[in-house]
């Protein structure tokens, strides 16, 4: 993956990551349901082309305020031990302007990714999980003397991934997971770490660490890009 050097555009997302029903041992068979909404504040760094245009981005967590527009995210998961499934799904929209000797470059980034799937656990501390992720990225990039470039690809990957739980109790979890997935894009994988503190049997506070790497071509687009960052969130669990 490419990397580039000069400040571009950042994202602040919200969604879920590791829900905390999860973190408690389940003994029955009975239905649990977790919902978290959370906020992401997550680097953008890498490439992207449209057809002979190409932006390097590049830009911290720290940035990423200032070029917000909205953003939200949401994960669901219903589970009777040992099966379950899960749905979750990000939008946001950014906007970030960079100065060149001709001008001023415009750039409007839109990025929607949508998760679903099943998870089965296999031992107490350790989950897998299989299904697909989604993303489609609308961007408009718009250049001194020379116009705007559009772009609005989507696509689809099938993953797969483990949870391990090292810690996990009736106050909250420690965990670990990753998924690696192909099919529209070359290549997509995640990896987090995070914790879980359950104030009762309905409420808990998230916090945790995620790192998505894709890397997505086709004609007259790439993205070749890194969103990582820190999350925090309420469960709610009923």
């Amino acid at each position: 993956m490419r990397r580039g050097a000069r400040p571009g555009a950042a994202l602040l997302a919200a969604g879920a990551l590791l829900l905390p029903g999860a973190a408690v041992a389940q003994t029955t068979d009975a239905w649990r349901f977790d919902l978290v909404p959370y906020v992401w504040g997550a680097g953008l760094e890498g490439t992207e082309s449209i057809g002979a245009v190409t932006v390097e981005l590049d830009a911290s967590a720290g940035d990423l305020i200032e070029f917000l527009d909205a953003g939200g995210s949401l994960r669901f998961e219903a589970r009777s031990n040992p099966w379950g499934w899960f749905v979750e799904g990000t939008y946001f929209k950014l906007e970030d302007e960079q100065t060149i000797p001709t001008g001023t470059i415009a750039i409007v980034v839109k990025q929607t990714i949508a998760e679903a799937g099943l998870i089965h656990r296999i031992k107490e501390s350790l989950e897998a999980y299989l299904g697909v992720r989604y993303q489609r990225v609308d961007t408009r990039i718009g250049f001194p003397l020379l116009g705007t470039s559009e772009g609005d690809p989507d696509w689809m990957d099938g993953i797969i991934g483990l949870r391990w739980l090292p810690v996990r109790s009736d106050v909250g979890a420690v965990w670990l997971r990753g998924d690696i997935g192909t099919g529209g894009s070359n290549l997509v994988w995640l990896a987090e770490v995070g914790g879980a503190y359950r104030f009762n049997k309905t409420l808990s506070a998230v916090a945790t660490y995620r790192y998505m790497d894709t890397d997505y071509e086709a004609t007259g687009f790439t993205w070749d890009m890194v969103q990582s960052g820190f999350g925090i969130g309420i469960g709610i669990s009923w």
